[in-house]
């Protein structure tokens, strides 16, 4: 007598076996939108940080604030730096790309092509005969599989 399988072993058997293929098929979708969002936000908030690093760095170095004028707000920040061939430094968003700009160079984008940045504003609030204060505020936004935003903002002091 022949040793075989029965339709209703064979039919039990393919629906153990996709049950299991659809469950690991649901988790790896499940961990590759994980891994996905982690990646955004971790974009988003290295490039932050970075874009706030650069800006500190050239206002806590800078003589002076060009423009936006005192009490007044702007999209683009103008600094006076030390060095002649270096002036102006200007900061300023460019299709959802911001830009650093040293003198008559070439500008540099700071924000990769992934990350979009908008809402880019810079006060002026320095005091009368005070030392220059700017404040920096800005949105990041990640395009992608997943899509997350961020808002950043901080304020830097001219160094006398």
């Amino acid at each position: 007598m022949k040793k075989a399988f029965t339709l209703i072993e064979v039919i039990l058997y393919l629906a153990i076996a996709g049950s299991m293929i659809l469950a690991i098929a649901g988790f790896l979708t499940v961990a590759l939108q994980a891994r996905a969002r982690y990646q955004a936000v971790s974009e988003v908030g290295q490039q932050g940080t970075f874009i706030m690093s650069v800006l500190a760095q050239n206002v806590r170095g800078a003589l002076a604030i060009n423009s936006p004028a005192d009490g007044q707000q702007d999209s683009s920040l103008s600094l006076t730096v030390p060095g002649a061939q270096d002036n102006p430094v200007v900061f300023a968003a460019t299709n959802g790309t911001l830009t650093e700009t040293v003198g008559s160079s070439a500008a540099y984008n700071l924000s990769s092509g992934q990350i979009s940045v908008s809402n880019l504003e810079f006060s002026n609030l320095s005091p009368t005969g005070g030392p220059g204060l700017v404040r920096v505020s800005f949105t990041l936004a990640f395009s992608g599989l997943t899509n997350y935003q961020a808002n950043f903002y901080d304020s830097f002091n001219l160094n006398p």
